[in-house]
């Protein structure tokens, strides 16, 4: 998601309330009597409506949002706001609709084409999706050309037929942006996909060199030094998957390998018993 970047951090939304309702207790007594224009209000809701989100307080934020989309119902950010929201909330019927009425209310909303996106391709809606990403990509000033291009290729790397285009969205993405964490973790699954062990070690490598690990990361990293022969630093990377992520389904994913492979060598040696 792109919540945070979208829409800023919680603490500007704010320092920017505060300022506001400073500046309206200095103002003359007919300035007070000037009632705030629908639009002005409804930017506020969605201002404290995201930071409640940002949050984690959910039943607030929805509180803010409708009161937001009452005074300004057509508005792109009011609706992508509700829309990651009702995601949150794990109802998706609404989070589509919403999702459909910021892009509709604002064609060269990026970010709320980026978002809505991933929302129909986690729902494989593969071909409505790729619209969205391709109608972020035609828009002359959105601001991260590097992220959709790597939205699209990970939406390509779930479909067999367009998994090899998937590559070049990915690299285009890294000539705009050489350190984006998701695009060099997208390329190093690419190359292990493809049997290219090497590649992949060189761009697990650039990652850990701009982010910190994740479960993810350091699973596929032990693959990959495993399949290489270097046993020690597959180690490493278990070590530390078992350490910072002790919950998590990649480590469960680790052990059910580790338990797989003695079977399979007994097997191997029972086959070849018999063979003899």
């Amino acid at each position: 998601m792109r919540l945070r970047r979208y829409f800023g951090s919680a603490s500007v939304v704010f320092v920017l309330l505060a300022s506001l309702l400073l500046s309206a207790c200095s103002t003359t007594q007919t300035n007070l009597r000037k009632p705030w224009s629908d639009t002005r209000r409804g930017t506020i809701h969605v201002d404290l409506g995201v930071a409640y989100m940002g949050q984690g307080k959910l039943r607030i934020a929805k509180h803010e949002l409708e009161i937001a989309l009452k005074l300004i119902p057509d508005n792109d950010r009011a609706n992508h706001a509700m829309a990651l929201l009702m995601l949150r909330l794990k109802e998706p019927v609404k989070a589509n609709a919403y999702f459909n009425k910021a892009v509709t209310s604002n064609p060269e909303n990026a970010s709320a084409a980026d978002d809505y996106g991933s929302y129909l391709c986690q729902s494989r809606e593969f071909a409505k999706a790729d619209q969205q990403y391709q109608r972020a990509l035609r828009i002359r000033l959105n601001p991260r050309p590097d992220l959709t291009n790597t939205l699209i290729a990970l939406c390509y790397q779930k479909q067999p037929k367009k998994y090899a285009q998937a590559r070049l969205y990915l690299e285009h993405a890294l000539e705009i942006n050489p350190r984006l964490e998701i695009a060099l973790l997208g390329m190093a699954r690419q190359n292990v996909s493809e049997q290219k062990d090497l590649a992949a070690r060189a761009y697990i490598e650039r990652y850990l060199a701009v982010a910190k690990p994740t479960p993810t990361l350091l699973l596929l990293a032990v693959g990959v030094e495993q399949r290489m022969g270097d046993n020690k630093t597959a180690a490493e990377y278990a070590r530390q998957l078992q350490t910072l992520f002790p919950k998590s389904q990649a480590l469960r994913e680790l052990d059910q390998r580790r338990q797989s492979r003695p079977r399979a060598k007994l097997m191997r040696g029972k086959t070849q018993s018999i063979s003899d």
